[in-house]
């Protein structure tokens, strides 16, 4: 029964502490959801080489994440017994959720270049989820040149590894993107379908070139597990990437709505007009879908 008590009082102080600071609790909410939506696609074999889904994953995953970083703060402020008015309730009553999402979306495409696809685990078979056409350099089938390496090392420097994006290794090198053995292997149906392989030089740290080269082995030894084009890295979110902080930039126009500051409810008008057009243009698609189903149903019964 003491124990009982004492957990609850615990908890209750934990509550206390993440509704008194929400700005963190929206920012870390929103990368948790990010995390877990990266793992799980690990997980799935989904990486930035998949075709498509990474992106509709990644916009789906920031739409998750940024209506998860406004419900985090007020159930904890409910557990946490305060009262005030709920965050979900200033983004608007009739979809909270929608308009976080739509607010979330837009902040990541405007601080992330709508690289939602990044979101996604790396492949070591292609380009990874940090790689930038600015960060690259052309290449052909030889190794780099010692100049060509002395770029890469400032590239990887300003810009990170292009498969986990760590700015902080000691030396990077260039990766082949392709592969040469992947390129070498294709059929000679692909090669024609596809031409000649133009080659480019990524930024990569000696971890991730080790993980590759491991991946690499496997596949030309026809050894079991995940082969070269399969195998992925996981990166975990930067306090240094811009897209890190919004869920952080969810919650403080929330907050600065609540606060009657004229910018935030400005933004917040035009979302909740957003959300309310998309919600009608959306009505005819649902509708008829719905009648779509139906006459299935029938056709089966």
């Amino acid at each position: 029964m003491v124990g009982s008590s004492a957990d609850r009082s615990a908890r209750q102080r934990l509550a206390q502490a993440a509704a008194g600071s929400p700005i963190a609790t929206g920012g870390l909410s929103y990368l948790g959801v990010l995390t877990l939506s990266q793992a799980v696609q690990f997980v799935l074999g989904i990486t930035t080489r998949t075709p498509l889904l990474p992106t509709v994953l990644g916009i789906g995953s920031v739409c998750a994440a940024s209506a998860a970083a406004i419900r985090a703060i007020d159930s904890i402020g409910e557990l946490a017994g305060q009262q005030r008015r709920s965050l979900g309730a200033v983004y608007g009553r009739a979809d909270p959720d929608a308009a976080a999402a739509l607010t979330g979306v837009v902040l990541h495409a405007c601080l992330g270049a709508a690289r939602f696809w990044s979101l996604s685990p790396s492949s070591l078979s292609t380009t990874g989820a940090f790689a930038r056409r600015a960060a690259s350099l052309p290449a052909g089938v030889d190794y780099a040149t010692t100049a060509q390496r002395q770029r890469l090392q400032r590239f990887g420097k300003q810009f990170g590894c292009h498969t986990c994006g760590t700015r902080f290794a000691t030396l990077y090198v260039g990766d082949h993107v392709p592969p040469l053995s992947l390129a070498n292997s294709r059929s000679r149906l692909a090669r024609l379908v596809h031409g000649p392989v133009k080659f480019c030089f990524h930024p990569q740290c000696r971890t991730c070139c080790a993980k590759q080269a491991k991946a690499l082995a496997r596949q030309s030894n026809g050894m079991s597990g995940r082969t070269a084009a399969g195998a992925a890295v996981m990166h975990l979110p930067s306090l240094l990437r811009p897209t890190s902080y919004v869920g952080v930039a969810v919650v403080g126009i929330a907050l600065a709505a609540e606060a009657r500051w004229p910018a935030a409810l400005h933004v917040l008008l035009v979302v909740e007009r957003a959300v309310d057009q998309l919600t009608r243009c959306g009505k005819p698609v649902r509708a008829e879908f719905a009648r779509g189903v139906d006459r299935l149903r029938k056709r089966l019964g």
